[in-house]
């Protein structure tokens, strides 16, 4: 092998270097661009999850402020309830102590 040949493969050796240095720094930057976008979009939807949280935390009755207000509901149907009773039997008294029916 003389210097010349040698010199050739020398040079296909490096160019064939560079290529590939050249592919794997092109790869790694877009990489690097997918990394970033991937935490920016992370970071936007943990943020955004985050006030989505606030504002139902804020906004919307807990399960047990639900279950309160319907005791205090039907506990006020009932003694309204208990109340119109009282008032049919009274008129219902009233209608047969006068003679009328029912």
């Amino acid at each position: 092998m003389t210097w010349g040949d040698l010199g050739a493969v020398a040079q296909t050796l490096i160019t064939i270097g560079g290529s590939v240095g050249a592919t794997w720094w092109a790869i790694h930057r877009r990489i690097s661009t997918v990394e970033r976008r991937v935490e920016e979009v992370r970071s936007k939807g943990a943020h955004e999850l985050a006030e989505f949280k606030l504002a139902v935390a804020e906004k919307y009755a807990t399960h047990e402020a639900l279950k309160e207000i319907e005791e205090r509901i039907v506990g006020a149907i009932s003694r309204l309830g208990d109340r119109l009773d009282k008032i049919v039997d009274r008129n219902q008294i009233s209608a047969r102590r006068r003679g009328g029916a029912d």
